[in-house]
């Protein structure tokens, strides 16, 4: 394992690119190749305005020159640890489809001469509705696998808060990752009493809620607080605000539907 993996990555990724540019017959398209390679690492590796590696790579796939579905399947796929066929699941299409979907994003990008470049802050509004789907998928393979024994993935859901996390503490005027933040913590709170002592999925009124975790609640509450005091509820905002009415219920029969 090298010391810096992320750096690694990086540095064979563009001496990669490098081979690939000088076998090419010369042509105008080579420096024009050559300038994009350089912007990318220049701003890749200069002033990070997207501190976390794996962020500002799914930041960067989610090209608002793609339509949102082929932004956030290009990205789940490549960059979001998730398989084919967890991908088309997380959409409910077939593994078919799924693929031509991402197979039309990379010609597109090819088409059009999509450049791979960091974007700078000011971009970040036009890509974090992507974003914030490609999250929130990862955190839903997680916690409800489609398939395999166990009923959470815990590495997906923890890497998902993880992201989360960043992309919250990047845009903390904007409710919607605030939002989303809330209602996944809300969700994993849960995480422990979703199955018996011999594995068997428990429904929300049969769990036992003295096992759902406290600390998980109160952030997801005070991350809802802030989201609802900016005044702008969007959708990830109704769906943390449905998550609070059942957590802050003590018991199923007093949940305020």
């Amino acid at each position: 394992m090298p010391a810096n993996p992320a750096g690694w990555l990086m540095t064979v990724a563009r001496r990669k690119a490098i081979d690939r540019l000088r076998s090419t017959a010369a042509s105008d398209r080579r420096g024009r190749a050559w300038g994009e390679l350089a912007l990318a690492w220049d701003v890749g590796d200069g002033t990070r305005p997207i501190p976390d590696d794996r962020l500002r790579l799914m930041v960067t796939c989610c090209h608002p020159a793609l339509a949102l579905d082929a932004q956030a399947a290009l990205t789940l796929r490549t960059l979001g640890g998730l398989s084919t066929p967890l991908v088309a699941k997380a959409f409910l299409v077939s593994e078919t489809a799924l693929a031509q979907r991402i197979v039309r994003a990379k010609r597109k990008i090819r088409q059009a001469g999509i450049a791979y470049r960091v974007p700078p802050p000011e971009e970040l509004p036009d890509r974090l509705g992507a974003v914030l789907a490609v999250v929130y998928l990862i955190f839903n393979a997680g916690y409800v696998p489609p398939s395999g024994s166990r009923l959470v993935a815990v590495d997906l859901c923890d890497e998902a808060l993880r992201l989360i996390g960043v992309l919250a503490g990047l845009m903390p005027d904007d409710p919607e990752p605030l939002s989303l933040a809330a209602m996944m913590h809300l969700q994993n709170a849960r995480r422990h009493a979703r199955v018996d002592d011999d594995g068997v999925p428990l429904t929300l009124e049969e769990q036992d809620r003295s096992q759902w975790v406290g600390a998980e609640v109160a952030t997801g509450m005070a991350l809802l607080a802030r989201a609802r005091a900016m005044g702008r509820p969007g959708p990830y905002g109704l769906k943390a605000s449905i998550s609070a009415v059942h957590v802050a219920a003590l018991r199923p029969e007093v949940t305020a539907w």
